[in-house]
């Protein structure tokens, strides 16, 4: 960031911060990884909903809703719990789908960090009845599955290697897995070098026990057929 008396950035600025990014995204990705196993503790509030009218102005605001806003991370913080930017982009996004769409209603949401470590679900959805472009956002904690997509992105996994570590977890062999996705074993075996240098870890045993086993096994299931948007879908 520079202030307007600053000159801009010059080539040798992108070089350097071009070459730092990665590290830096690195360092992030891991930092989720530190708290995201909490996220699933029991939380004594109910799920919170604020309610915009057609031009996306606030209406109304649940009190669960305004304890849950105060603890998601803003830069800068919103003055009142309606003017979050991150539920008004909710909220905008789940009016810009036209209707009949998104059946499921699984385009307009998003997780969110709190201040605590947690995570929250904001979901978008049309409102019918009173007045017709009504939208209300719902915000409440985040499941083991919805955090799944968090680990597999803080890790780097591409979708097909989320799918041979499940196979991994479950315990199939190379040649099980192989068989399982239409590839070869050493194609598997490359994957597999990719998960371990990703991971940091050496061996199957060590990703099974000392990662997913211990902390994110739970949380981890491929499904044929999910939702748009997560991570455990179908393979191309």
């Amino acid at each position: 960031m520079r202030n307007a008396d600053q000159p801009w950035y010059t080539a040798d600025h992108v070089r350097a911060i071009t070459a730092l990014a990665p590290a830096l995204a690195t360092g992030l990705r891991r930092s989720m990884l530190r708290v995201v196993e909490a996220e699933a503790t029991a939380e004594p509030y109910s799920p919170g909903v604020v309610v915009f009218d057609s031009g996306g102005n606030p209406q109304s605001v649940s009190p669960a809703a305004e304890r849950w806003i105060e603890e998601i991370v803003e830069i800068p913080p919103p003055s009142t719990p309606t003017e979050s930017k991150v539920v008004q982009a909710i909220a905008a996004r789940a009016r810009a789908i036209a209707p009949g769409t998104d059946p499921l209603e699984l385009s307009a949401r998003s997780r969110v960090r709190t201040r605590s470590g947690s995570w929250l679900l904001l979901y978008g959805t049309r409102l019918s009845g009173a007045q017709e472009g009504s939208t209300a956002v719902i915000i409440q904690p985040a499941t083991p599955r919805e955090i799944a997509p968090v680990i597999a992105l803080a890790y780097g996994l591409s979708q097909r290697e989320c799918h041979i570590t499940a196979l991994c977890i479950q315990g199939q062999s190379t040649k099980e897995m192989a068989g399982a996705m239409s590839l070869s074993v050493y194609t598997i075996q490359d994957h597999m070098k990719s998960i371990f240098d990703k991971t940091g870890v050496r061996s199957r045993g060590e990703l099974v026990g000392q990662i997913f086993l211990e902390h994110y096994a739970p949380r981890w299931e491929y499904a044929e057929a999910p939702p748009s948007g997560w991570w455990a879908k179908g393979i191309d």
